[in-house]
């Protein structure tokens, strides 16, 4: 059985994007995303996602690209950093207080 997220997102089997997997994305991104504009999408700056064909369609689309120098973005993507470490640790305290409590060794999902 394929599993659901191999059918939507496009993959490689050495687990690095290629500039014509890249491409796939990106051609699945513009047209999933909401019709509002402008977007901004924030992206590592790797040759393989440096495009002229994907720069000029996503000017079409009104999605401006923000690159981050290559192989970088694990120091500072804003989605990590900003929202989902604070969240992991607020989930952390709070389990451990709801572990205390209930006199639980774990937390079964």
């Amino acid at each position: 059985m394929v599993h659901h997220l191999e059918r939507c997102l496009p993959h490689h089997l050495r687990s690095f994007v290629d500039s014509i997997l890249f491409e796939e994305w990106f051609h699945r991104f513009v047209v999933s995303i909401p019709p509002a504009r402008p977007v901004l999408l924030f992206m590592d700056g790797h040759l393989s996602h440096i495009q002229m064909k994907l720069i000029k369609l996503a000017r079409l689309h009104s999605i401006y690209i923000i690159l981050f120098p290559p192989h970088t973005t694990h120091l500072y993507q804003p989605l990590d950093r900003g929202v989902f470490k604070p969240l992991k640790n607020s989930f952390e305290c709070e389990s451990r207080k709801l572990m205390r409590k209930n006199k639980l060794k774990r937390l079964k999902r």
